[in-house]
Order: structure tokens, then sequence, then C-alpha cells
């Protein structure tokens, strides 16, 4: 359960405060902790569960921290779409670029990416509707940088079709993700 915590790239400092307790208690189960009987044995069995369940969020959590955001200025993605788009990255050991939202093929190096200082309010996927019309519902498709205004605009398919005006974060209202 904990082979990934200890994965490279994830410091000390990145391992939060239920990794020491997560060992101790794998360390328990090794050592045939589970041989009690009585009411121990299903306290132990309900905290051991719980600090599971802490373990996975705690294991989910790192794995989302591993994702960054920034702005592909890459000039040889164009033809895909990418340049000047916002996009959800990871970086593997060898330093390359492995883009995870939008879905795409395409690898652009990494000095061609400019990092974000925080993901975008609404991301790829997502169902939203306009503030100004609250019975219009559409999915996020495109989410750009706007320069000058050194923000994320985004740009929202309707009913099968991209709708050409370009809202901003307090445009949209979010109705619901597809992460869970």
């Amino acid at each position: 359960m904990l082979d990934n915590l200890d994965g490279k790239g994830v410091g000390r400092e990145r391992r939060g405060k239920y990794y020491y307790i997560l060992i101790f208690m794998e360390a328990l189960t090794d050592a045939g902790a589970f041989c009690l009987t009585g009411e121990f044995y299903f306290i132990f069995k309900g905290f051991f569960a719980i600090l599971c369940l802490v373990g996975f969020l705690q294991k989910k959590s790192i794995q989302e921290e591993a994702c960054m955001w920034g702005i592909c200025l890459d000039s040889e993605v164009i033809q895909d779409g990418l340049f000047q788009k916002v996009i959800q990255y990871e970086t593997d050991e060898n330093g390359k670029v492995v883009i995870t939202l939008p879905k795409t093929a395409c690898s652009p190096d990494i000095k061609h990416i400019r990092e974000l200082p925080e993901p975008p309010k609404h991301i790829y996927g997502e169902q939203v509707s306009p503030s100004n019309h609250p019975d219009m519902i559409g999915v996020v498709c495109g989410i750009g940088w706007h320069f000058k205004r050194n923000c994320c605009f985004y740009a929202i398919k309707v009913d099968g079709k991209i709708k050409s005006k370009r809202y901003y974060d307090d445009d949209l209202d979010r109705i619901s993700s597809f992460k869970w």
C-alpha cells in the first residue's frame, strides 16, 4: 500500500503527517497483529481500516500535487492546438513532460512551459454555466492564457458547438466536475 509513497521526487517533507503512523501499522500487520482476539481484534481492525483510508487519501493528494499547471509556449505544438494554452502536466524521471490535460500525445520541451502559480479555477471537462445565462450549460473544452490580464480564459462547448465568447473566472459558475 505504501510503495508509491516512497516514489522518486517525494521528499520526507511531502509525505504528510500520517505517513509514519501507516508505516507503524503496516509493520504491526506484518508482525501478525491480526492474531488478536475478542474486542481488541475489532477495535484494532476498525482503527486499521480508518488509517488505511487516511493513507489512501494522503497518497491521492501526493499524486495530485505531482501534477503542475503551466502555459505551453512551444511553437512546435501549434498544429496540435496547444500553443499558448493552459495545460496540466507531469515530469517523468528523465525530465520529459507528459501532458495529462487536455489529452494529447505530444510532449513539449520543459523549457517551453511557463509554470502557473496556481491551477485554473475551472478545468477541462468540467460542466459550467455562464453567470449571466444560468439556463445554458456547457463543458470547458479549452483554457487559454490572457497575457495582458495575466489570467486564464475559457472556451466552452454548448450543445456540441464551441461558443466564440471568451469566459473568465468570474463569468462561469461550476455545475459539476468529472473528478471524484
